[in-house]
């Protein structure tokens, strides 16, 4: 990522300017799906709703910050002034990096430290039971010291130590492939609702990214500055994103997700309204978009927690089936492949029907397919509603009786 940085502040022609973009691509996935990881890994389940929170406040932000901030620095400094902010912040990220410990390594530093004093108390446990007399059952007393163990025992016991070759092989038998891990995550439709439900939430931003922008500088007659000053009524409601987890944790995936979809469609459609540039119109837009903001920053940290939890409960249904450092991070790459397909076709989907049709048309359009995101979103987020039911249904009558 450092290095992509300094490549685009030096490029001086389009081919380093593109050798700088796939650097910095490459880096930005495997950095998002590390992060992602460790902290699905480390938070509590019981609060990763929260967790996600903080993560999608982040993501969020730096997505509509970025070309803000940028546009900003550019007007009142210069080209090179814009890449300040990265380049402090690749800085501080390093430090933390190498100053992070991961949770396997903790767990292993818990373990040396507990393990001596462990020791020494079996130790004084066993000294003790050497001095004290056993007391035998009677049937024990009487075979005690006369009848040996019969050969057929010792051959029993012989038989249930495996050997090692054996064992081996077991778990190199059992441990599946990865194209057999690949296959099992895609054919979960909880994951890939999650999965497309993030693919849809980034393809709305990326597409307001590429016109929202324009239509006020023609519409409204906006500077540069004013254009990238709007994106803050989609960005500040994603402060509240820890809090919306904390409700994700509380009442589950499905609630928050479809209403936090039915919001954004809402939204989305009511925008085709703004058309003249008078006071009205501009408190309509604003609120529009922090409506907007609201719904996004649901969505997000729902479906991102979603991707977690519908692995956490594959591993559970079979405890093998990826393997033993799990499917966390394959599921948090194809959360980064929805992602960046949606930065790819967002903008491309926005310039063409806004284009073809105009604000309105494309407004229309984009409420539309997200109306029927959530039908999907609805029926399978937290599981199958059916079988959510029930499972419910069940444990009430058990209750009953």
């Amino acid at each position: 990522m450092a290095a992509s940085t300094a490549l685009f502040l030096v490029s001086t022609n389009c081919y380093v300017f593109l050798v700088a973009r796939i650097l910095q691509g490459i880096a930005g996935a495997v950095l998002g799906v590390i992060g992602l990881t460790l902290m699905f890994e480390t938070v509590d389940k019981t609060r990763t709703g929260e967790a996600m929170g903080y993560v999608s406040t982040a993501m969020t932000t730096a997505t509509i910050c970025g070309p803000m901030l940028g546009g900003v620095i550019y007007q009142v400094a210069n080209y090179y002034a814009v890449f300040a902010v990265p380049i402090a912040l690749l800085c501080i990220d390093i430090v933390l990096r190498l100053l992070m410990i991961e949770k396997r390594g903790a767990e292993q530093w818990r373990t040396e430290e507990t393990g001596p004093s462990t020791m020494a108390s079996q130790d004084r446990h066993n000294a003790s039971g050497a001095n004290e007399p056993h007391a035998l059952h009677p049937e024990m007393e009487e075979n005690a010291g006369t009848n040996p163990p019969s050969s057929s025992k010792r051959e029993n016991a012989t038989n249930r130590t495996p050997l090692l070759s054996s064992s081996r092989s077991d778990t190199q038998n059992q441990r599946p492939s990865k194209i057999a891990a690949t296959l099992h995550l895609l054919a979960e439709p909880r994951l890939l609702v999650a999965l497309f439900t993030i693919f849809a939430s980034f393809t709305v931003i990326t597409a307001l990214e590429s016109t929202l922008p324009i239509f006020v500088i023609n519409r409204f007659h906006w500077n540069t500055s004013g254009a990238g000053l709007i994106f803050l009524a989609i960005n500040i409601p994603s402060l509240f994103g820890p809090a919306l987890g904390k409700l994700v944790d509380h009442y589950g995936a499905r609630v928050p997700c479809t209403i936090g979809c039915v919001l954004m469609a809402t939204s989305i459609t009511l925008l085709h309204l703004v058309e003249n540039p008078t006071k009205g119109q501009v408190i309509l837009l604003v609120g529009l978009l922090v409506l907007l903001g609201f719904s996004v920053a649901s969505v997000n940290l729902t479906a991102m927690t979603e991707v977690g939890n519908s692995i956490h409960a594959m591993e559970e249904r079979d405890p093998r089936r990826f393997g033993e450092g799990g499917g966390l991070a394959q599921g948090y790459a194809f959360l980064n492949m929805a992602y960046a397909a949606a930065q790819l076709i967002g903008p491309l989907l926005a310039g063409f029907v806004a284009h073809r049709i105009g604000w309105k048309g494309m407004t229309l359009v984009l409420g539309a397919c997200y109306f029927v995101t959530a039908i999907p979103i609805a029926l399978f987020s937290g599981g199958w509603i059916l079988s959510n039911r029930k499972s419910q249904r069940d444990i009430h009558q058990e209750e009953a009786s």
